[in-house]
């Protein structure tokens, strides 16, 4: 096994990890009461699609950077800020 095989099985055990972490405080988040929680929804939100950017590109060689666009950060202010 090279080095760069044991990187990525390291990196995908690390992901699965991320994903249980981040799905452990959806649940925290979203069975609690809305009225101080808006950050933490909005955090979780763009989190969500951060998450989901850097799952589909992977770990390998060469790595692009993941982020939102203005458009999506708006989806998500829309979706998860306002509307609760």
């Amino acid at each position: 096994m090279t080095l760069s095989t044991k990187f990525v099985a390291m990196a995908d055990h690390r992901n699965t990890l991320r994903q249980e972490q981040y799905r452990a405080s959806q649940k925290i988040i979203s069975s609690s009461p809305a009225g101080r929680l808006r950050a933490p929804r909005l955090m979780i939100g763009v989190y969500a699609w951060i998450l989901k950017g850097m799952l589909r590109a992977g770990w390998r060689p060469p790595r692009r950077r993941i982020s939102l666009g203005k458009g999506r950060l708006a989806w998500v202010v829309l979706t998860r800020g306002l509307a609760r």
